[in-house]
């Protein structure tokens, strides 16, 4: 099932107040705790039960569209996905990656960013991303319409950033020329 990134936020808001407003009538009813234990012990029950539906049972997916704008939202459970030409693709949760799907028919590229104290520059090697293409990734930080800044404020040894853009003319030609197409 797909649904949007706040619809999934918004439902998991509900389910933890739900969660919160049960476990403290049954613990008010049924102990003779005070009042601030019982609300310790329900925060408690609500952070173990809402980050384990969100961290496990989800599942990000970047949709760029035909407009070239990107669509974001949760899977739970695997997910068939239009690829934007008639074709359709599985997409499985896989661990913490975000799969990032270009319907578009635009080649795509998705950059790293490394931002350090002593670096800062695209030095890695990035993805081509074909037309009708997915693509798994550790995150989706900057969009085709934005430009990552030239610094960050960063913790340790620095940060890694991903930024999805158009692909320029060298990457297709050298994509091209390595897969024969």
């Amino acid at each position: 099932m797909l649904i949007s990134k706040w619809l999934a936020l918004t439902i998991l808001a509900m389910l933890g107040i739900a969660t919160y407003y049960a476990v403290f009538k049954l613990l008010k009813s049924k102990t003779k705790l005070s009042g601030k234990v019982i609300n310790v012990i329900c925060w408690i029950v609500v952070v173990i039960l809402c980050s384990t539906i969100a961290m496990g049972g989800t599942h990000s997916i970047y949709i760029l569209n035909k407009d070239m704008k990107i669509e974001s939202y949760c899977a739970i459970g695997p997910y068939s996905c239009d690829m934007g030409n008639g074709e359709k693709a599985d997409i499985y949760p896989e661990g913490k990656q975000v799969t990032i799907v270009n319907q578009s028919d635009t080649p795509m590229y998705l950059e790293t960013i490394v931002y350090s104290t002593s670096y800062f520059g695209a030095g890695q090697k990035g993805n081509f991303l074909p037309p009708h293409s997915m693509i798994r990734q550790y995150a989706l930080d900057y969009y085709p319409d934005e430009s990552p800044p030239s610094e960050i404020r960063t913790q340790g040894d620095g940060e890694w950033k991903y930024w999805l853009r158009k692909a320029s003319e060298t990457e297709i030609s050298d994509h091209s020329r390595s897969t024969g197409q």
